[in-house]
């Protein structure tokens, strides 16, 4: 199945794809299905991305409905140290850096709405950090039934 453009998959495989290019040494993969089963197995940590829903503004009728969405997304961190070099605070404030301003493709800028501390066990911390974007949902229309013109003579009827 392929993904449509402006959705939420494509958000989250946009940021995955950007988050995976700039953090190599950490997992980067989508919110698991199963949250409460999740259990972190690389050495370090890992950056999860999860669609969080999206918000529709007001519409404009200009033959076709358009209207503006705006989609939040979520970046979960989980890392095994709280402080110094590679701790959750140094990797929270990578992420922000790197996805503010962001514009995937069919999206405007990725904006941080907040971040802060989700739990902690057993020493493995976890915080999250939120952001927005938007897009224009436009409706679908059928395809043109009709025949396409195949010539326009703008000398007829001259003499």
């Amino acid at each position: 199945m392929t993904t449509t453009p402006n959705s939420g998959d494509a958000l989250e495989a946009a940021i995955l794809a950007r988050l995976k290019e700039r953090f190599p040494t950490l997992s980067v993969e989508l919110y698991p299905d199963n949250p409460g089963n999740y259990r972190l197995k690389h050495p370090k940590g890992a950056l999860l991305v999860r669609y969080m829903g999206s918000r529709y503004g007001g519409t404009r009728d200009m033959g076709l409905l358009v209207q503006e969405r705006r989609l939040a997304v979520e970046i979960t961190i989980f890392m095994r140290a709280l402080h110094g070099d590679g701790g959750i605070g140094e990797v929270l404030e990578a992420v922000r850096l790197c996805l503010a301003g962001f514009a995937p493709e069919g999206f405007g800028k990725l904006r941080p709405l907040g971040d802060g501390f989700q739990a902690e066990d057993g020493g493995l911390w976890r915080y999250a950090v939120d952001f927005e974007t938007k897009t224009t949902v436009v409706e679908e229309t059928a395809p043109e039934t009709a025949p396409l013109a195949t010539k326009i003579d703008f000398n007829e009827g001259e003499k």
